[in-house]
């Protein structure tokens, strides 16, 4: 009879689902993200900015709306404008924003292409995005000759 107990108590520990398993992942709703990540064009300045996103989650698909780039200066968000929004969003394992397009108004040139993302469910959901400061991975310049973009940090809900 004890073991039986023992045995239910186990399988209570392991079917039980904390408090943050709901995931964009899984569960349909809008899910801001918000977080400081380092942004680069080409040769420019390495800026600090807070990178803020809705993931929406339908049921059957994903996309990210309301992407800003912002600081307390106002540099951030004249710098890097994104464009071009809903950007589609693919997960499996890992998180890759599609279709993504960057205007730099103040740096020639332009940026496109796709944004990855390893995925964490810590205490909280993570993105950790690395986009060309660590990594060959970029998102590449509209101009040839004025320099990719480059994103990195996390962002979480």
């Amino acid at each position: 009879m004890a073991r039986l107990i023992s045995i239910a108590a186990a399988a209570s520990l392991v079917f039980t689902l904390p408090a943050y398993a709901q995931t964009f992942k899984t569960v349909p709703g809008i899910y801001t993200f918000s977080g400081e990540v380092y942004i680069k064009k080409g040769s420019g300045i390495n800026l600090s900015c807070t990178m803020t996103m809705d993931i929406v989650n339908n049921g059957s698909w994903y996309e990210a709306d309301n992407v800003a780039f912002t600081d307390v200066n106002g540099i951030c968000d004249r710098m890097f404008v994104p464009a071009n929004m809903p950007w589609n969003v693919y997960s499996s394992i890992n998180v890759v924003f599609d279709y993504v397009y960057v205007s730099t108004p103040f740096q020639t040139g332009d940026c496109t292409g796709s944004i990855y993302a390893d995925y964490a469910l810590i205490s909280s959901e993570e993105l950790h995005i690395e986009t060309g400061f660590f990594s060959p991975s970029t998102l590449p310049e509209v101009v040839s000759g004025t320099g990719d973009c480059k994103i990195e940090g996390i962002i979480s809900w």
